[in-house]
């Protein structure tokens, strides 16, 4: 599908192209065992849940307007911070990125992000580009 929103961070909106054709909720418990001497097995203890995580890919096309794919690219940067500005190492925590999809709305952090350059011009100008995301659920 084209022109769907599917995250509105305190940056802006990031509109993407196209929604993903997929993408994985990872959702896990941890367990402790309980052991003692003479015990045939363990007994499992709940223990908490662990981080939620969201993962999906997303494609950026920019043949039609070369300055698109900069433009998302440098906006997705921008919810991971670089640790030096202004010449000052400093800490600032990235904003939160409300994941939206359909029915599917949770709020998130960036956790990693893979982009992988696939067209160029011919001076070597990125075109299209293929995103690997990976969000965590803030609950």
């Amino acid at each position: 599908m084209r022109n769907r929103t599917l995250a509105k961070g305190m940056i802006g909106e990031v509109e993407f192209q196209y929604n993903p054709e997929k993408f994985l909720d990872d959702i896990a418990v941890e367990w402790g065992e309980i052991r003692g001497a003479g015990m045939s097995y363990p007994i499992n203890v709940y223990s908490g849940g662990k981080t939620r995580i969201i993962s999906f890919t997303f494609y950026l096309d920019g043949v039609d307007d070369p300055l698109y794919l900069r433009k998302m690219v440098n906006n997705l940067h921008s919810y991971i911070p670089a640790a030096k500005q202004g010449g000052i190492y400093q800490f600032h925590s990235p904003p939160p990125i409300p994941f939206v999809l359909g029915w599917f709305v949770k709020e998130c952090l960036l956790e990693s992000m893979q982009i992988e350059y696939t067209a160029f011009t011919l001076d070597l100008q990125p075109l299209r580009a293929t995103v690997n995301a990976t969000l965590r659920i803030i609950q």
